[in-house]
């Protein structure tokens, strides 16, 4: 996200997508109006909104972002990670989304432990019950990560034969 000085928010002064952005945002997150600011940016009718949510647990060090970029793309990121999509109800939905995602614990980084490139990361989305598996047996996983989370509460190392223990223990529990 490119540092700008920021101002304060203002639903009535923002630029038209950003209020679309913020309606769909604050409709579904109200508590997070209070994380909203402004920067003179992408719009032309307007500032864009900037929304900067702190970690609880790492402050702005783990925060979220939502921002609108120089092209009125609204944007989201977390960590090194970021992603765009495009200015239709659709883009929009799915930022919310993935904010939601990322704020409940189950959009999250994976990182790399040992292996060619250790300390390589990609985001996994815990909502899709095979992802972390099939993460961590991929070819180019070394079996090992090490989950980041928004909130920190769900931060842990985790590896293929800890999966398979927990897959093991839940047939036993079943019989």
């Amino acid at each position: 996200m490119t540092s700008m000085a920021s101002l304060p928010y203002d639903y009535q002064a923002l630029g038209t997508f950003s209020q679309r952005l913020a309606s769909a945002i604050f409709s579904a997150m109200p508590q997070l109006q209070a994380s909203a600011r402004m920067v003179h940016g992408g719009e032309q009718d307007g500032p864009s909104l900037q929304l900067v949510v702190p970690s609880p647990t790492t402050g702005e060090a783990g925060a979220c972002y939502v921002w609108v970029d120089e092209v009125a793309t609204p944007t989201i990121g977390f960590g090194p990670w970021h992603m765009h999509k495009s200015a239709t109800d659709d883009g929009i939905a799915a930022i919310v989304d993935s904010l939601g995602a990322v704020l409940q614990d189950t959009l999250v980084i994976v990182e790399d432990l040992g292996g060619d490139y250790p300390g390589a990361w990609s985001m996994l989305d815990l909502r899709e019950p095979e992802a972390l598996m099939e993460h961590l047996t991929s070819r180019w996983s070394p079996g090992r990560g090490l989950l980041k989370s928004w909130s920190g509460k769900a931060d842990h190392a985790v590896s293929v034969d800890d999966l398979s223990r927990e897959i093991s223990g839940s047939r036993a529990v079943a019989h």
